[in-house]
């Protein structure tokens, strides 16, 4: 199975778009910055979305056509299928169900999975305050 997927730096942030064969070791790769590149300069390691492919091919063609879409059309197939912008990586499972046996799985996922809304502090800082120590993480 090959996979197209759209990842994120943070609520209505950058996008980046892409296609991999393993969709996990790429999230991972994605999250440490093991590439250079779009993604890595603009953090982008949350994934909205993923389509499943039967060949690479496909897979590729279908990032091509997405990256050059407008973004708007981006934003509609995201919000299409994760209207809350969750990381899907760190829900318990993708879909989230529906109906009332599953809220307390709903609401782990909305607490634990949301993608954060603003600029990440790393991102904020600005030359003037580089020299100061970053606040103690606690």
């Amino acid at each position: 199975m090959f996979y197209t997927y759209i990842i994120t730096n943070r609520y209505k942030g950058k996008l980046y778009t892409g296609h991999t064969e393993d969709l996990v070791q790429r999230m991972e790769q994605h999250r440490y910055k093991i590439f250079p590149g779009y993604a890595a300069k603009h953090h982008c390691q949350y994934l909205l979305l993923y389509e499943e492919h039967e060949s690479r091919d496909a897979a590729f063609k279908r990032e091509r056509r997405i990256k050059k879409w407008k973004r708007d059309w981006k934003l509609n197939l995201i919000e299409s299928s994760n209207p809350e912008w969750l990381d899907i990586m760190a829900c318990p499972t993708w879909p989230l169900p529906e109906g009332d046996l599953f809220d307390d799985l709903r609401a782990k996922a909305y607490h634990e999975a949301r993608i954060p809304i603003g600029k990440p502090p790393h991102i904020c800082r600005t030359k003037l305050d580089m020299s100061l120590p970053l606040p103690a993480q606690g």
